[in-house]
């Protein structure tokens, strides 16, 4: 299986958050929470208008954007740059702007939010939010935009395009000029003075796997690369997948096998995604991407022939030893530690620490789902007979709910849960340790992030079509848009 990081707003509606027919928002549990995330820009389309309006945690944008948005892409969740109708848009919580208004292929964000590098068919322009200026980078000579990157302080940014000739060539364009970087090549990472970096060597579009580090000289790091990238913020660091085993390389070192497995890392709080249709690249706000939980994803089926997806974590130290702290789980939070992790495994949850690994702390058996605070002090646990218990490392279950169908963290230490789920709408309740109040009836479903949460209610999943509430605290929701477009069954 091919590890699967991020990848950038691309032509095929392709982005950081894939935007699905049930659920229209950015996040998802909050005890599950991706680490890019820090707020949450939230948008939802009008079944009687047709446009999509924005939330910034849970307080509304000014104006809107016209028609669906069609792909979407964050570095840390508190600025957002969408394409629709394959314009583009940027938002933060100052509102909504339109940078460019037609045509765009495909965009990326700077670390720091301040600069947009993004492409047409056959140019590609810089955009900076601080001044409002937006040029383009001349002399590309291109028939197509194959990969765009910007470096982590945003100062350089490099372009590799498909020429008139059929080859591939990346360009660097520093301080408003524009020169040759690499020829044959696809360009992966750029430095702050553009002196050092990344890029694959390409045939045309084809890849040909060779890496190379580059720098004063440039040094080949592999011959088999995959083109899907996890750099550190310095570019020190590099992984990459060898015949779907995870491989790292340093300072441009040739590349040593990490795990054999391959793996994405859960390091950083925010990251950038770079590249482009060949190459996707995961620029990570770390010193380092070690000494942290890397995971891997495989799909699988139970008994009665659903799906199922399941993870294997494993903590890699800042040395590159790698310890496996579970296998096969269907469901995990990552502590706030970053080096304990909660898992179901087998209807049970444990609580597995990777500086004692072998001896993992059960929490609750006979489980189907969980839920928990990111301390990993407070669980809610839904059993197969649909009870709801809430418990704490150490005591008893507490049955709180029965019927229950669904359960989300809302808050540092609660949750919010569906039960009663009837006719495809049940009810909604807010719950802290053993604590529960109703919040509303005929709910379809309902999500947390980091800023807000959303649930949809009285409406109709043959049309799709629901009223939307929204809350900042996870307890006291309010009427945030009536007849929200969802999916069609």
């Amino acid at each position: 299986m091919k590890r699967s990081t991020k990848i950038v707003l691309g032509i095929v509606g392709i982005a950081i958050v894939l935007v699905t027919a049930a659920l229209i928002i950015i996040g998802s549990d909050k005890g599950n929470v991706d680490p890019a995330r820090e707020h949450s820009i939230v948008y939802f389309e009008s079944h009687d208008d047709a446009n999509t309006y924005l939330f910034y945690d849970s307080t509304k944008l000014d104006g809107y954007i016209g028609g669906s948005i069609d792909s979407y892409l964050t570095c840390d969740g508190s600025v957002t740059i969408m394409r629709a109708g394959t314009g583009l848009y940027r938002a933060d919580s100052e509102g909504i702007i339109k940078v460019y208004p037609v045509g765009v292929d495909r965009a990326v964000l700077s670390l720091d939010n301040r600069y947009i590098l993004f492409s047409t068919a056959t140019k590609a322009f810089i955009f900076d939010h601080d001044t409002g200026d937006q040029s383009e980078i001349e002399g590309l000579n291109a028939k197509s935009i194959l990969s765009l990157v910007i470096s982590p302080n945003g100062k350089a940014f490099a372009v590799s395009v498909l020429d008139n000739d059929g080859r591939s060539m990346t360009y660097l364009s520093m301080g408003g000029k524009t020169s040759l970087l690499r020829e044959d090549s696809c360009i992966a990472a750029i430095s702050d003075d553009g002196t050092r970096g990344y890029y694959v060597e390409a045939d045309g579009r084809e890849l040909t796997g060779k890496l190379y580090y580059m720098g004063r000289e440039d040094s080949l790091i592999a011959e088999k690369a995959e083109a899907n990238f996890e750099i550190s913020r310095d570019l020190n660091e590099i992984t990459f997948d060898i015949d779907s085993k995870t491989h790292y390389s340093i300072n441009g070192s040739k590349a040593q096998k990490l795990m054999d497995a391959s793996v994405i890392t859960y390091a950083g709080r925010s990251s950038c995604s770079m590249g482009g249709e060949y190459c996707t690249v995961n620029l990570k706000n770390v010193e380092s991407i070690f000494e942290s939980i890397y995971y891997t994803a495989y799909t699988s089926q139970d008994a009665n022939s659903n799906l199922i997806r399941t993870y294997d974590l494993y903590y890699v130290s800042s040395d590159r030893s790698v310890t496996k702290l579970v296998g096969g789980t269907t469901r995990f939070v990552i502590g706030d530690d970053g080096k304990t992790i909660a898992c179901l495994v087998d209807g049970e949850v444990y609580k597995v620490s990777a500086y004692n690994p072998k001896n993992p702390v059960k929490i609750i058996t006979n489980c189907y789902t969980f839920t928990c605070s990111t301390d990993l002090d407070n669980f809610y646990a839904v059993d197969n007979y649909a009870g709801l218990y809430y418990v704490k490392p150490g005591s008893d279950p507490v049955k709180v709910l029965d019927n229950a169908y669904f359960v989300v963290m809302s808050g540092d230490a609660s949750c919010l849960c569906i039960n009663d789920y009837d006719d495809e709408a049940g009810t909604l309740n807010w719950v802290l340790g053993t604590e529960t109040g109703k919040i509303d009836t005929d709910v379809y479903s309902v999500d947390a992030m980091n800023g807000a949460s959303v649930y949809y209610a009285n409406g109709d999943t043959k049309t799709g079509v629901f009223d939307v509430f929204i809350s900042g605290d996870g307890k006291d929701f309010a009427i945030a848009m009536e007849k929200v477009q969802l999916g069609k069954n």
